[in-house]
């Protein structure tokens, strides 16, 4: 975009899609900013309609006016952040000393969506995509939404600060963070009511350490309106926000995301523990691979983390860069030692890891046909279609896994505990002389 004041002086766009460009008046120029941008570079939301996203700081979302609409957003948000909390709990509640596929399955789907979700909005972001077809839009826009959901941390298409406003708080990013932490420490205190404290910590690292990071990750964005050689100033953070000196939040930064895995290790060493918590980190692994969940954690708070740093939005390529050389470490881990128990889910793990990396490789092509003079509109509808397909069909796939897992063992634990049917007596007085006449007949083997 150009200063309203100084037709000369651009301004870098951090987000593109905020920037259509605008038309020259007799009193300078019009529409400059998407509807709901405003400001240098359009980096700001408009106050009275829009929030910014909770997935993508740079992306804002219409609120919402009606009390209907309202009412659908806070349902969306609770059930997103809700779903995959309530389906990990439940393998908590359920673990014995057998493995359930539910919840390896849904750990699974978790740790795929989180490369899944990133790659979908890097698209989503893309030149390719606004030309697409309004139905082709309407169609992946739809794709996304339970790729959202099972990533278990909100965002995509809502606005915490949104949510905010509907209740009369100002919107803030920070203020968003807050009604996170309330969501996520009501459903841990019920978990450890019904459960146990070690068990709630367990679900909750598993489900909201990943957001957390992402939430902390956001205030260390910093960008350019000009390049550094005119002398273009760094901002970091975003002005509707309170100013966090950034060591401060890289020490907070560090706290939050060693705390999450520290204490899973500590809960995983000291084996007198009896937490079914302990049982759901350690059950589905190798006696030798105990520590493997810690690894799987590690790997989604490094993503998050590369997804808040680098937004899609932002620096699409830098972020593929980051999350590509993530997958392959795991990758190369995961084939080397084979942690799980079933070789089911080692393949599955395996499978889902080698998906992901062929994501991250078909999205660079798509990105570099995007930027190449030589773009062919009809390759890069193919890849678009190519990459949806890769982000969205194991997910869904992985999604049904899940559920029919879910009623496999709600069934089997209905079934043992039927009560056993009652025994006539000639059966039972049957049954009292054969164990007596073994027992007669076991005498007789001693004397």
């Amino acid at each position: 975009m150009v200063h309203p004041q100084n037709f000369s002086a651009s301004l870098h766009c951090p987000n593109e899609r905020a920037c259509p460009g605008g038309n020259i008046t007799q009193t300078g120029f019009e529409g400059m900013c998407e509807v709901g941008y405003e400001g240098p570079g359009c980096v700001s939301c408009v106050s009275t309609t829009h929030g910014r996203e909770s997935g993508d700081p740079f992306t804002c979302a219409k609120c919402a006016t009606s009390t209907l609409g309202k009412s659908f957003e806070w349902c969306a948000y609770l059930l997103q952040h809700s779903i995959v909390f309530a389906v990990s709990a439940s393998g908590v509640i359920a673990s014995t000393d057998q493995s359930y596929k539910s919840t390896i399955h849904s750990n699974q789907l978790m740790a795929y969506v989180m490369v899944a979700l990133p790659v979908l909005n890097q698209v989503s972001n893309s030149q390719s995509f606004k030309v697409l077809a309004y139905f082709g839009q309407e169609v992946i826009e739809a794709l996304k939404i339970p790729v959202d959901v099972a990533n278990g941390a909100g965002g995509d298409g809502l606005s915490s600060q949104c949510l905010l406003d509907y209740i009369g708080i100002s919107k803030t990013l920070y203020g968003g963070d807050i009604l996170f932490l309330i969501l996520a420490l009501s459903l841990m205190l019920l978990l450890s009511l019904l459960v146990d404290v070690w068990s709630a910590v367990v679900v909750a690292c598993n489900c909201y350490l990943p957001r957390l990071c992402f939430a902390f990750g956001r205030h260390l964005v910093c960008y350019r309106l000009s390049t550094e050689d005119r002398g273009g100033q760094l901002f970091c953070g975003f002005e509707e926000d309170v100013s966090m000196p950034v060591p401060l939040t890289i020490v907070l930064l560090i706290i939050v995301c060693v705390a999450g895995p520290s204490s899973w290790l500590w809960l995983i060493r000291h084996e007198q523990i009896t937490s079914p918590g302990a049982v759901y980190l350690t059950g589905p692994y190798k006696k030798d691979h105990k520590f493997w969940e810690v690894t799987v954690l590690l790997r989604k708070v490094l993503l998050a983390l590369v997804s808040s740093v680098w937004p899609s939005s932002l620096d699409a390529v830098m972020q593929l860069e980051f999350i590509g050389l993530i997958l392959l470490i795991s990758l190369v881990v995961t084939l080397h030692n084979r942690p799980y128990l079933a070789q089911e889910h080692n393949r599955t793990e395996e499978h889902l890891l080698e998906l992901g990396m062929l994501m991250v490789l078909a999205t660079f092509c798509f990105h570099a046909n995007e930027n190449s003079w030589t773009r062919m509109e009809g390759t890069q509808r193919m890849f678009l279609i190519f990459i949806v397909l890769l982000a969205t069909g194991p997910s869904l796939v992985m999604t049904i896994r899940v559920i029919r897992a879910l009623i496999d063992e709600m069934r089997d634990m209905c079934g043992s505990s039927a009560p056993d049917e009652p025994v006539a007596p000639d059966e039972l007085d049957e049954a009292e002389e054969v164990k007596e006449t073994e027992r007669g007949e076991v005498e007789d083997v001693k004397s």
